[in-house]
């Protein structure tokens, strides 16, 4: 089996992480965030889940995410 997602928004330019923060609350208070290895790169966004009382699991990978790991991830949250 193959699946395969785009996004149904993108938000991008100027203050657009702050821009998108709000977004976050839209959708409920339990996130998976899956970033890459650099964990200081997602700071801005940690620092609000916790700000907002959002439960969230972290996970940091090399490289594109795919399926499986995303899958295994959330199967463990």
């Amino acid at each position: 089996m193959f699946q395969f997602m785009t996004s149904t928004r993108i938000i991008f330019g100027e203050d657009a992480l702050q821009s998108s923060l709000s977004v976050l609350n839209q959708f409920g208070y339990s996130v998976l965030l899956v970033t890459g290895q650099k964990i200081e790169r997602a700071s801005p966004i940690l620092n609000y889940l916790k700000m907002q009382n959002m439960r969230y699991q972290h996970v940091a990978i090399s490289g594109e995410p795919n399926i499986t790991i995303v899958s295994g991830s959330n199967a463990i949250y």
